[in-house]
């Protein structure tokens, strides 16, 4: 969906970020850039059952949303369930993994500042 426009984008509307299933997969989670707005980079990660995220870290804060499903968190050796209507936040170059044993999908906020 187009941001609505006035010289300045006051406004961004998705959608679909929620979905699961929408082309081939591989034994890796789908990752799809739904959005670069102000102050976040809007990330869908769907998987199928079975599929992990292996062990990263991300240079910026992230927020991850629950879509659908369940996916197992793990930060620092403590796992944390993320399903629809929970998330959770993680610091700046904190090593995560992400494991889905169903279909689901999260929403990743990749949080930029937007201060000088």
């Amino acid at each position: 969906m187009a941001p609505r426009t006035t010289g300045v984008v006051e406004w961004t509307e998705l959608g679909d970020l929620d979905a699961v299933a929408d082309g081939p997969r591989s034994d890796r989670p789908l990752v799809k850039v739904e959005a670069r707005i102000d102050g976040a980079t809007v990330i869908r990660i769907a998987f199928t059952g079975g599929q992990r995220m292996p062990d990263h870290q991300a240079a910026q804060p992230i927020l991850i949303v629950g879509q659908h499903g369940k996916v197992e968190v793990t930060i620092a050796g403590t796992a944390i369930t993320v399903t629809a209507g929970r998330a959770v936040h993680i610091a700046a170059n904190v090593r995560h993994e992400l494991f889905a044993q169903e279909a689901a999908a999260v929403t990743l906020l990749v949080l930029n500042s937007t201060e000088a």
